[in-house]
């Protein structure tokens, strides 16, 4: 009998029809760079109790928790599904196959179903809150996305049939053909020459585990989201650091306060002239850490890292616009 072979997985995604019902198949399959998709971490402690020697005689199990977690590809219509599980709400203009799914911040957030075939053998993972999604590039290469969740119980299906298969698609994010423009002042972003960056939107949850299971009751409530960026630069001058610094591109005094700018970054879907991702933050506060000398010379890379916080008329810190022949996600 052949070992298991790492790269015979794919994983799946499912909106819950509500709490506690495992859909019954993904609605997306896809394959994945890394990570475990699902996961079942297990906390589980020597005894706290006397044995009559110097060494424990047996172990609690106290809690067997449930995650989801992988590395992929920005595949277009899988991406729009876990926006709608992180934000919670999607209001969907245009007409196909251009329909722009633009998410904002809800209350509450639906619960998603994950799913893994490993050589075969299947697990699910239900009641998903999506806690986090992390997107980066360099240079011109294939965006990498890296979704996080918490689930309650695990279990394993007979069945893995994905209702829209993407496992091989070309259609994913890329940057060729994007838009990457910032300001560290102001509501007018301007292009940057950007060769690398990554968004992160944290937005964690403690699962509750109630007397009575060993497995999680809820995934529990939403913190407070954290939205951040990353971003190097190559610039021309020293205007973005003096930016931050003191309010000006030619200040001669440190700001006491903050400086709020924006950005929209945006990216091309490799498979279609007309689908994309376009992310926009009306209120960043950046900062920049000045370049270091080099005395063998070359390119100066600026490192921009932003905080996005809610403008004071808005729907999120930072705002994903996915355009794709989806209807709907059923927010």
């Amino acid at each position: 009998m052949s070992p298991f072979n790492k790269a015979l997985v794919l994983a799946g995604l499912a909106k819950q029809a509500d709490k506690g019902t495992l859909a019954a198949n993904p609605t997306y399959g896809f394959g994945v760079a890394g990570g475990k998709i699902i996961d079942s971490p297990i906390k589980q402690d020597p005894s706290d109790v006397t044995s009559g020697s110097l060494a424990a005689s047996s172990v609690d199990r106290t809690e067997v928790g449930g995650v989801m977690g992988f590395d992929t590809r920005g595949y277009m219509k899988m991406l729009g599904l876990i926006l709608l599980g992180l934000y919670g709400a999607e209001v969907v203009t245009g007409v196909s196959p251009s329909l722009a799914h633009a998410y904002g911040l809800a209350a509450a957030q639906p619960y998603l179903s994950a799913f893994k075939s490993d050589n075969g053998v299947l697990s699910a993972l239900r009641d998903v809150k999506v806690t986090g999604l992390n997107m980066k590039w360099t240079a011109n290469g294939p965006v990498t996305i890296t979704p996080l969740g918490t689930g309650t119980v695990l279990s394993f299906p007979e069945t893995f049939a994905p209702t829209t298969d993407e496992t091989g698609s070309e259609s994913f994010l890329t940057p060729v053909g994007g838009v990457f423009q910032v300001a560290m002042v102001g509501a007018v972003p301007a292009t940057a020459r950007i060769t690398a960056g990554e968004i992160d939107i944290a937005f964690g949850t403690t699962p509750v585990f109630a007397s009575g299971s060993i497995e999680a009751d809820d995934p529990g409530a939403h913190e407070v989201m954290a939205a951040t960026c990353k971003l190097t630069v190559i610039p021309d001058d020293l205007a973005y650091w003096m930016q931050v610094v003191t309010g000006t591109a030619d200040g001669i005094a440190v700001s006491p306060k903050a400086q709020y700018g924006s950005l929209s970054i945006g990216f091309k879907d490799n498979g279609s002239a007309t689908g994309g991702l376009v992310w926009t933050g009306g209120k960043v506060a950046f900062l920049a850490d000045r370049p270091d000398v080099d005395p063998k010379g070359g390119n100066v890379e600026l490192a921009l890292a932003g905080n996005a916080v809610m403008p004071s008329i808005g729907v999120a810190p930072l705002i994903p616009v996915l355009t794709n022949d989806v209807a709907s996600y059923g927010a």
